[in-house]
């Protein structure tokens, strides 16, 4: 039960550094301060980082590491983890912060959920293979409150980005927030090869907010069955505009 998980409850910034490799297994990170005056940071550095622990269970979706913050801040209150080689988030993972930056050779998100704001961007670096799946998403809420007086984006660099089935990366409002006009995230991913399956990059209104834009940029795009990319209004706000290169190939 995560009730009784370790936790970490703070007021300030918390950083964790390793020379070789970081784990945390179970662990809640809780921001006891709803409303600090400062920038709160949680960085975590290391060759090697790993959230969550190891099932032979694929349908396990409990949480391991929860990270219990707001989706949007009026301050910058970033997450960031920085690793020489891979970054793992294991099943059960959900993590809600206002921001997010990552930086790792290779990022493997498994059966594991990310939540950001659009108050301020968020980026992903990474310099081999991201890939989500068991059902993983990324995804950006817009904020109730004119805090973010323009679009920020959401941006992902890979040398190949894999979306297996059930996992997304989309940008979109509250789905109760029904009247509201806040900026949505842009998203802009380049990476060498994109592939989908079963599986979503996108943005969406169900408000008078307008969709973000979505930017695609890759060697090569295959799109799988069920996979879609796009920009999609179900409300008074207009769609996002989509501009998607493929230098070789669209499939």
């Amino acid at each position: 039960d995560p009730l009784y998980y370790p936790t970490i409850e703070h007021t300030g910034s918390v950083r964790f550094q390793a020379e070789e490799n970081l784990e945390l297994g179970v662990l809640n990170f809780v921001l006891e301060n709803e409303r600090p005056t400062r920038e709160m940071i949680n960085e975590f550095s290391a060759n090697n980082i790993t959230f969550g622990f190891q099932t032979t269970d694929q349908s396990v979706s409990a949480a391991s590491v929860n990270f219990n913050y707001a989706d949007n801040a009026d301050k910058n209150h970033r997450v960031i983890i920085s690793a020489e080689n891979d970054v793992r988030f294991l099943p059960g993972v959900n993590m809600t912060v206002p921001a997010l930056s990552v930086s790792a050779k290779n990022f493997d998100v498994n059966n594991s959920q990310i939540t950001v704001g659009a108050t301020f961007g968020s980026e992903i670096d990474v310099m081999g293979e991201m890939k989500l799946r068991g059902g993983s998403t990324i995804e950006s809420l817009s904020p109730y409150f004119n805090q973010a007086p323009k679009p920020v984006s959401i941006d992902i660099s890979s040398e190949q980005l894999i979306l297996e089935s059930g996992s997304y990366i989309g940008a979109w409002n509250h789905e109760d927030d029904t009247t509201g006009s806040k900026a949505i995230a842009n998203l802009n991913i380049q990476t060498g090869e994109i592939s989908l399956e079963d599986a979503f990059i996108g943005t969406r209104t169900t408000n008078a907010a307008k969709a973000g834009d979505l930017e695609v940029a890759a060697t090569g795009i295959v799109l799988g069955k069920d996979s879609r990319l796009g920009s999609y209004s179900f409300g008074k706000g207009e769609s996002g505009d989509i501009t998607t290169v493929s230098y070789t190939h669209l499939r």
